[in-house]
């Protein structure tokens, strides 16, 4: 019989793995320096941080240049310990795809100044390894959360306007970069699944109180939605899955986004709504006025350019999601609180609750 292995032998086990990957990695890049930054050679590297992800690690790493430029990368090695199987065949192809979409885009926005995405500097899928060039900037969110408080000096909500402008400039030109005609009509059918899928976690969780007669009636309403949705919100472009505040940074008059490896393909309203939802969710937090976070949404659609109405079936599809999410991260990733979070948490939940059974109207 196998022994059993325990978690922390089961840790070990994929952090030396990921080190021996980090060894090989980094003697590439000692070895063929001038093919990965440009014509120049590493002097030194030194580690700055370990992040130690659920399924990759993420090394960041100083790399001090001959021409006497310094720059920060980030070294992203997936756990994964079995060499031969199945599961790392498909993550050498995700790591290739990844890359090659990364720089992609990079390059294509390099056509629209003040808008730019992270720089992959190199992959070895043999090693599950991703390594890009750190941006510069301080995120979104922590801007808006920090500037939006109470009543905002002028030149401050300016600002703010401006940054919410620039990021739905940025998700139009994206795109408009990734728009495919050649693909059919969006098919809602996986995200009925998808969102029933979601619904089930939070119908057997013990303490989230969610019935499953409210299951039901939530996924027969996205059902008659999908059947009014018109052709023209069926057409297909790239979306990035998490287009979040806290994913995208502020430098200087540029615009630059976190995040955007393996291609992905939806409805336009995906992430618009995504970001608009977001800026809602402060407004459970008593510092921040509802007319603040009007005028930041409102700018937000105006760069973006496509209006966003509640009416609007594919983008109330799109609402629904955004909430269960919510319920979701309330429910499993927030049990690790004090008390004063988990009443917090608890008002919040039942605020979505309620906003849920507004839209499905139940």
């Amino acid at each position: 019989m196998k022994p059993l292995t325990n978690n922390k032998t089961q840790f070990t086990s994929k952090k030396q793995n990921t080190q021996k990957y980090l060894k090989k990695v980094l003697e590439e890049l000692k070895t063929h320096s001038y093919v990965y930054f440009e014509g120049n050679r590493i002097v030194n590297l030194k580690q700055l941080s370990l992040y130690n992800g659920l399924y990759w690690d993420t090394y960041k790493y100083k790399v001090s240049l001959n021409d006497s430029i310094n720059q920060n990368i980030y070294i992203k090695i997936n756990k994964n310990k079995d060499v031969i199987s199945q599961k790392h065949l498909k993550l050498e192809q995700y790591i290739i795809e990844s890359y090659e979409n990364m720089q992609y885009l990079h390059n294509a926005l390099t056509q629209f100044p003040g808008y730019a995405s992270i720089e992959p500097i190199a992959c070895f899928p043999e090693w599950l390894t991703l390594i890009t060039k750190e941006s510069l900037g301080t995120d979104v969110w922590s801007i808006i959360r920090q500037k939006a408080k109470f009543y905002p000096v002028e030149s401050n909500l300016q600002k703010l306007k401006w940054i919410c402008w620039k990021c739905g400039k940025w998700l139009s030109i994206f795109q408009q970069i990734t728009r495919r005609q050649d693909l059919e009509p969006f098919d809602f059918d996986p995200i009925i699944h998808y969102l029933d899928s979601l619904l089930v976690k939070l119908v057997y969780h013990q303490k989230s109180h969610f019935s499953n007669e409210f299951r039901t009636k939530i996924i027969n309403f996205c059902q008659q939605l999908i059947e009014c949705v018109p052709e023209s919100d069926r057409m297909v472009a790239g979306i990035h899955g998490d287009f979040a505040p806290v994913n995208i940074l502020v430098h200087k008059d540029e615009i630059v986004v976190l995040d955007l490896e393996l291609p992905k393909y939806g409805i336009i309203y995906w992430d618009s709504s995504y970001f608009y939802y977001h800026l809602s969710t402060l407004l459970e937090i008593p510092i921040y006025r509802p007319v603040t976070i009007a005028k930041l949404q409102d700018s937000f659609i105006k760069g973006f350019g496509t209006p966003l109405h509640q009416t609007k079936e594919a983008v109330l599809l799109c609402t629904i999601h955004n909430i269960i999410q919510s319920l979701l991260y309330l429910t499993y990733h927030r049990q690790n609180v004090n008390w004063y979070r988990r009443l917090y948490d608890r008002i919040c939940y039942k605020k979505c609750i309620n906003k849920l059974r507004k839209l499905c109207k139940s």
